[in-house]
């Protein structure tokens, strides 16, 4: 989770180093072709089902990222941020995205192993 935050972090800074009239055009763009900076990269978010895993895994969804979401359970726990206690995968999917949900205990090894088998055995290929 941490690797993602930092990813999500670089793409967060990068996008406000322009004046605000071209992030709005930027945004605007890429609404319009439905592309996003992170168009089709295949990205693996752990602890995706709340906080700022779940955050990133929105985030990168909405800038055209393909999510693996990996936690202990789909369904959102506690506090999720944005008041929808549906699964994160499930929202991104309704919202247009791809994404599925590899349930993943990142403390075994193993788990980790087959999340990425399951990734690639799935979407041919992990970008981050």
């Amino acid at each position: 989770m941490y690797l993602s935050y930092l990813l999500y972090a670089r793409l967060v800074d990068t996008r406000y180093k322009r004046c605000p009239r071209q992030l709005v055009k930027q945004s605007l763009e890429s609404q319009l072709h439905g592309m996003g900076r992170l168009q089709d990269r295949v990205s693996i978010v752990t602890g995706s089902s709340s906080g700022i895993g779940r955050a990133i895994a929105l985030g990168f969804a909405e800038q055209g990222a393909i999510v693996v979401c990996a936690d202990l359970s789909p369904d959102a726990r506690g506090n999720a941020g944005d008041n929808d206690a549906s699964a994160t995968h499930e929202v991104i999917r309704e919202r247009g995205g791809k994404a599925i949900y590899v349930r993943t205990d990142v403390t075994y090894a193993a788990e980790v192993e087959q999340l990425v088998q399951r990734t690639v055995g799935e979407f041919g290929r992990v970008d981050m």
